[in-house]
């Protein structure tokens, strides 16, 4: 008999959407019928962010299952000394001090 692993085994169990959000599997739960409504309001979300920023990020996520943690940290810390040097780092520094949303030029 298996010993038990207090759910952190790879059987196959279904989990419904309830307990994958209390997980922390997902982030948030939508209905069927606001789902696209979600779904734009978080692509809106994110296309107002840095462009800079997004495409380094992407970078990130697929080179995390690559590289070993240090030299995935030292990326990390290579590309973050690259955003802090962009003037749209210091339009969301204002943007931040003056309480506004950012206006971000991709540069």
């Amino acid at each position: 008999m298996a010993p038990k692993s207090g759910g952190n085994d790879f059987h196959g169990r279904l989990v419904r959407a309830e307990e994958a959000l209390r997980l922390g599997i997902v982030l948030e739960i939508a209905v069927a019928s606001e789902l696209r409504a979600q779904a734009l309001q978080l692509a809106g979300s994110i296309t107002e962010k840095p462009p800079q920023a997004l495409r380094l990020a992407k970078r990130l996520l697929k080179a995390a299952g690559r590289l070993d943690l240090p030299d995935f940290l030292d990326l990390c810390a290579a590309l973050q000394g690259m955003c802090h040097n962009t003037l749209d780092h210091l339009e969301a520094v204002g943007a931040f001090l003056d309480k506004r949303p950012g206006q971000f030029q991709g540069r």
